[in-house]
């Protein structure tokens, strides 16, 4: 089984990410076969980002998309997929550090985070 990026926004900042294969690690590969089989957004553990330029890590969450009967392209979010038929899955990247980084500094201030650095590892 493959699922090739064939979309991705922006494309100047990604464009590595183009053609890879998504299900080529086991942690993109688990998060792709829970999402097909409940129909529900999943998120992957902690992986190294493809289209990143340094060592990065970061995580995936796959909102799966399916043909029902009708052919028409939809979702489950109700987990009833066993009349619908996997297509693909829209994917949202995240990067870990720039995540957590944001969220601490919208939480504190400068003052107070003057002599703490956080780093994922």
């Amino acid at each position: 089984e493959y699922m090739v990026v064939d979309m991705i926004e922006p494309f100047a900042a990604n464009a590595k990410v183009w053609g890879f294969n998504l299900l080529s690690s086991e942690a993109r590969n688990q998060a792709w076969k829970s999402a097909k089989a409940t129909g529900q957004k999943t998120v992957t553990r902690r992986l190294n980002l493809v289209q990143s330029s340094v060592k990065e890590f970061g995580f995936l969450v796959w909102l799966p998309v399916f043909a029902n009967e009708q052919g028409d392209w939809t979702t489950a979010w109700d987990g009833n997929v066993a009349k619908l038929t996997p297509m693909g899955s829209v994917n949202g990247v995240y990067r870990a550090q720039q995540l957590l980084t944001a969220a601490i500094e919208s939480t504190y201030s400068k003052e107070q985070l003057s002599d703490l650095s956080i780093f994922l590892f």
